[in-house]
């Protein structure tokens, strides 16, 4: 029998402008029971983005369900992919805005348990070829794009590697 690889990789995020109570819904029904079940299934790795705005929410009023991701990203069953903190696009930010988004996302992470993190989420699978440089040069290695911006289309089982001005990312092209 053949064997199939999977990568999950998930993407945790609050449309902007939503906070209070339609956040704290939203958190009880989708990423508390995420945080969860993952801890009752240690085998079980992925990678998730959360977007600064989750981050600080949970930090203020879920401080407990926080550390159950540190103790998920402790273990390595979490791998934590980095991006910009308070959103946006990456083509339509000034260089300085994304890089300063970025510098914020990981310092975040340092102060809470110093993953390494190595992928970067890009919001709604926005690609620009300046992406290569700007994440590379942050030490960033890959980052996840939907099947459907690559020209040729490529197939979902393979990932593959661009560079802009020698610096060099891998891409997980996702469905």
């Amino acid at each position: 029998m053949q064997s199939i690889g999977l990568i999950l990789c998930i993407h945790n995020t609050q449309p902007p402008g939503g906070g209070g109570l339609e956040l704290k819904r939203a958190f009880e029904r989708a990423w508390l029971p995420l945080i969860e079940h993952l801890g009752e299934f240690p085998s079980l790795r992925c990678s998730m983005h959360w977007s600064g705005q989750l981050l600080d929410w949970m930090e203020k009023y879920a401080p407990e369900h926080l550390k159950q991701l540190e103790s998920l990203v402790a273990s390595d069953q979490v791998e934590i992919l980095g991006g910009l903190f308070g959103g946006g696009l990456l083509p339509s930010l000034p260089e300085r805005d994304a890089v300063g988004q970025i510098h914020y996302m990981n310092r975040w992470w340092k102060s809470h348990g110093d993953p390494k993190i190595r992928g970067a989420w890009l919001p709604l699978s926005a690609w620009s070829p300046d992406a290569a440089r700007i994440l590379n040069r942050l030490g960033l290695q890959f980052t996840v794009l939907e099947e459907y911006q690559f020209s040729p289309p490529v197939s979902i089982d393979g990932w593959c590697l661009t560079e802009r001005e020698g610096n060099a990312l891998a891409i997980f092209p996702g469905d």
